[in-house]
């Protein structure tokens, strides 16, 4: 009985203690004030709304430019679907709203049959189930095409898809979706692993994982922030986008917690 008690407490302070570890790593707690998504080399994407929008007098948004100094710019020039800037969202930070119409796009694909990769993604929804795409990197040729994009579903659910060269996996995250919530959310593709392994995590928790055949993302893709600029009003995002960061590689634990960190402390979560 003794032995069966001394077991219970080292597993109670074990979970006690992991619980501790994670506030301290995700609360802003230990965050490096200094950090900047740009410090880890492999960075390949940067969009915050704080920086490099291109806007009219009534806030309407007709470019997003990278921050990661790679020139990977979103736009739209049709002012129908330009999304609206807003200067007070989350924290008191600025964020981007769409209403199911817009889509600020590139005509290139964002990854360029990498390997493997990662995206952070900050944003919320106002309609909360069937919010469609916040991003999205798909070719044009309809049932054919291959990328991969971010979904949120009616079921409700958060969807990670991949569409490789070979065949497609979609992981889903059931839970409910609302307003209140920011959502930092980590999609992570390897195609380098022999299982090709996807995964989804939400504030620094894996919440999601699944396989997919396939060694790579075509490079006819396009990418669009807001959805997916061949069908809007189809499948595009009603919500508020605050910040996107692209890696072109698989992000380290380490390197992982200096950006939620940095996400987190920055809009509040």
């Amino acid at each position: 009985m003794r032995k069966l008690i001394i077991i219970i407490f080292i597993l109670f302070s074990f979970v006690v203690k992991s619980q501790m570890l994670f506030t301290s790593y995700y609360s802003g707690g230990v965050a490096d004030t200094s950090f900047v998504p740009t410090d880890i080399d492999s960075c390949k994407l940067w969009l915050k709304a704080d920086a490099g929008i291109t806007k009219d007098g009534s806030n309407y948004v007709s470019k997003w430019e990278d921050q990661s100094g790679n020139g990977f710019d979103v736009a739209q020039s049709t002012g129908s679907k330009q999304p609206l800037w807003v200067a007070n969202d989350k924290n008191g930070k600025p964020g981007i709203s769409f209403d199911g119409g817009d889509c600020l796009f590139r005509v290139q694909s964002l990854t360029n049959q990498a390997e493997k990769f990662t995206i952070y993604s900050v944003w919320h929804t106002s309609t909360g189930q069937n919010a469609r795409y916040p991003y999205n990197n798909m070719a044009t040729s309809g049932s054919a095409a291959n990328g991969f994009d971010i979904y949120i579903s009616s079921t409700p659910a958060l969807r990670n898809v991949v569409k490789s060269d070979i065949s497609s996996k979609d992981i889903a995250y059931n839970h409910t979706i609302n307003s209140d919530t920011v959502w930092i959310v980590r999609q992570e593709v390897n195609f380098s692993l022999a299982g090709n392994e996807l995964k989804t995590y939400i504030n620094g928790i894996m919440v999601a994982q699944g396989n997919c055949n396939g060694t790579n993302i075509a490079t006819t893709a396009e990418f669009g922030v807001g959805g997916w600029n061949i069908a809007v009003n189809t499948y595009n995002f009603i919500g508020r986008i605050n910040e996107i960061v692209a890696y072109k590689d698989v992000v380290s634990e380490a390197n992982d917690v200096k950006i939620v960190n940095y996400l987190r402390t920055k809009y509040g979560y």
